[in-house]
This record gives structure tokens, C-alpha cells and sequence, in this order.
């Protein structure tokens, strides 16, 4: 099932759909329902459900199949080539409201702060407002 999912992911019709879906004014639909959408239909393709005879074959039903269809892409990067393209992306952190304000050091886009070229790291928490108002952090990459 992973290698038809990779076949489709490739396939020139997916890939106007996954253009479509980010270039498109629903914010309802992105990439991540077309790829919704393509799972179910290997699941399909490999009997699981869509028949009109019920959801099960063989015992195992087609949201059973499509949970084992996502949770085996990361065992199988040699075929799941789309995996090393989320691995290392962002995870649920461990800091909840009310924690210490970690150590990070980060840079403005203040040109007071020093934006420029070279310019010192900023920490943390030294942005924190000194009257107790909240700090508000967006942080985002550039390449």
C-alpha cells in the first residue's frame, strides 16, 4: 500500500491537486485533505471498504487499514520518501502555560535591537514586558 501511496503522490494529477488546494481560496482545504483523500483511495484500491459491502475485509476494517497505512510511512522511509520531508519539523512542546520562560536566544526584526548582519542574539527573557503584560513570541524561518 505504501508504494501505491508513493506512486500517487507523484502522479501528475495529485500534484495539481496539492497545487490547487494551497494556491486556492478555501481555507477549509489544503494539502493534508488531498492527501486524505488519496490515502482512503489506496485503502480502496487494496479492498478495504468503499464497496458498498460493509467496511471490513478480512476482519479489518478501513479506518484499521488506513491507521496502518499511516503509521507504517515512518518505518518505511525507503519507500515513504515524504517522511524525510516532515521528520525533524515542528512537535508538541513540553512548555505549558504558567512554566518559566525557557533560555533561547532569538533576533528582532527591531533595528534598534540590532537586525543587522552580525548583530547579538536577544534572550528571551529580557523582552518580557516589565509591567506584567503578556509576550506575545511569532516566530517563523527564512531561506
Amino acid at each position: 500500500m505504501l508504494q501505491r501511496e508513493a506512486e500517487l503522490r507523484l502522479a501528475p494529477e495529485t500534484q495539481k491537486a496539492y497545487y490547487e488546494a494551497e494556491s486556492g481560496v478555501d481555507d477549509d482545504y489544503s494539502w493534508m485533505e488531498v492527501t486524505s483523500e488519496l490515502q482512503r483511495r489506496v485503502v480502496r484500491e487494496f479492498g478495504f471498504g468503499g464497496d458498498g459491502n460493509g467496511d471490513v475485509e478480512g476482519g479489518v476494517s478501513a479506518e484499521a487499514a488506513l491507521g496502518e497505512l499511516r503509521a507504517a510511512a515512518p518505518r518505511n522511509m525507503s519507500i515513504a520518501w515524504w517522511q524525510k520531508l516532515v521528520q525533524g519539523k515542528a512537535k508538541r512542546g513540553t512548555v505549558r502555560a504558567g512554566d518559566a520562560i525557557p533560555t533561547v536566544e532569538l533576533w528582532t526584526t527591531d533595528d534598534e535591537a540590532g537586525s543587522s548582519p552580525g548583530a547579538s542574539p536577544v534572550g528571551l527573557s529580557s523582552l518580557v514586558p516589565a509591567d506584567g503584560r503578556p509576550l506575545a513570541v511569532v516566530a517563523l524561518s527564512y531561506s
